[in-house]
């Protein structure tokens, strides 16, 4: 599995009582294959969500991809704006960015408004929320050779279905503005986070060393 699978994403039904026990089971998973901060873990975003089975409390996709090189993984991180994710004793990696010889793929984890230590931005500010989540997907990207506007989609998560057009007008002020994206009331892993993004971008910068894709 550490192998194949680059990008989850765990659906968790009532994710205010249920998601302690997401991550103890992801985990515990990741503990019996090996995986470690240093030998980084798999990229996600763990939302609220439900299925069509009531008693069903969680359910995961996830994307594999056969037969890539060494070095064709590469995490992405920047540590001096969000922590990363064992600093609060969970376990996924913040992005992943896999290298073709003419493009990279980029899968951004759900990201939130954090700061280096772990801590909620703007609590009880939607606005400022929004705008330090965008701040921090944008320096991932740059970490990683790319920018904000190489999305290609994005799904934005709401904790209050209320907020929908503050932050829409806040995307609109955004590169955000100009990507494809969806809107949904579910709520974040911390009660105090009112609102998660994910994306996935792709841009043309590959390395010759690979073969294309």
């Amino acid at each position: 599995m550490p192998d194949l699978v680059h990008r989850t994403w765990i659906y968790c039904r009532d994710i205010d009582n249920n998601y302690r026990g997401l991550v103890e089971g992801r985990n515990g998973c990741f503990d019996r294959y090996g995986l470690t901060p240093e030998s980084h873990f798999i990229a996600s975003t763990g939302i609220e969500g439900c299925t069509e089975l009531p008693g069903r409390l969680l359910h995961m996709d996830s994307l594999g991809i056969v037969g890539l090189e060494p070095g064709q993984v590469r995490y992405m991180e920047a540590p001096d704006y969000l922590s990363p994710t064992h600093v609060y004793r969970v376990a996924f990696e913040r992005g992943v960015r896999i290298v073709y010889g003419d493009r990279s793929h980029y899968f951004l984890s759900g990201t939130a408004s954090i700061d280096a230590e772990g801590n909620i931005v703007h609590p009880g500010d939607v606005v400022g929320q929004t705008a330090r989540t965008l701040e921090n997907m944008s320096v991932l990207m740059e970490r990683s050779g790319g920018c904000l506007s190489d999305l290609k989609q994005a799904v934005v998560y709401l904790r209050d279905w209320a907020d929908r057009e503050t932050v829409r007008n806040r995307l609109m002020d955004s590169p955000l503005a100009a990507v494809p994206h969806v809107m949904l009331k579910a709520p974040v892993c911390r009660p105090g986070w009112l609102v998660e993004i994910d994306g996935i971008a792709v841009n043309g910068a590959g390395e010759p060393a690979f073969a294309p894709l």
